[in-house]
C-alpha cells in the first residue's frame, strides 16, 4: 500500500509492533510527526536503541491514549500492535483520512497460497502476507 507522502504521521506501536514502525521512522523521518510506543513493562522499551524513552507510571493509558494527546488535525496515523490497541485507535480515528494499520499474524507460507493469513476487508478477503500487511483503517470494518 502507498501512504500519502504529503501528510505527517504519528506512529503508534505496541510491543513487537514497534519494530516495523521504527524501520519506517528510520526511512521516512520527514513524515513522522511523533511517536507513541507502549510496552507491558517499562524496561522493555530500553531494547530500542536510539529511541528516546520516556518512562511513566502505570496510569492505565495505552499508546493509543498517548497518540490522542499529541495528534493534530491534518496528521495521519500509522499503527502496529495488539488488536485491542488497534480497536481503540479505530474507535477514535475511523472516518479520518490517512489512518493505516499494519497487521500482525501467524503467516504459514508467506507467499499467499495457504490463505492462512486471510482477513475480511471491504474489497473481499485479502492476505496479510500478500496484499498487506498495511491496510487503510477504512478497509477493515471488523476492527471496531
Amino acid at each position: 500500500k502507498k501512504i500519502n507522502h504529503d501528510r505527517r504521521y504519528i506512529l503508534v506501536g505496541g510491543g513487537s509492533g514497534c519494530a516495523p514502525l521504527m524501520h519506517f521512522q528510520d526511512q521516512h523521518r520527514d513524515l513522522v510527526a511523533g511517536t507513541a510506543y507502549g510496552f507491558r513493562t517499562p524496561d522493555a522499551g530500553q531494547l530500542l536503541p536510539g529511541v528516546p524513552i520516556r518512562i511513566e507510571s502505570d496510569d492505565g493509558k495505552s499508546a493509543a491514549d498517548r497518540a490522542a494527546e499529541i495528534w493534530k488535525p491534518g496528521w495521519g496515523i500509522l499503527a502496529c500492535g495488539p488488536e485491542p490497541m488497534l480497536r481503540l485507535l479505530a474507535g477514535r480515528y475511523r472516518g479520518r483520512p490517512d489512518v493505516y494499520v499494519s497487521l500482525e499474524a501467524r503467516i504459514g507460507c508467506g507467499i499467499g497460497t495457504c490463505l492462512g493469513c486471510s482477513i475480511p476487508t471491504t474489497a473481499g478477503p485479502q492476505r496479510i502476507c500478500h496484499e498487506g500487511p498495511l491496510f487503510a483503517l477504512e478497509e477493515l470494518p471488523w476492527l471496531t
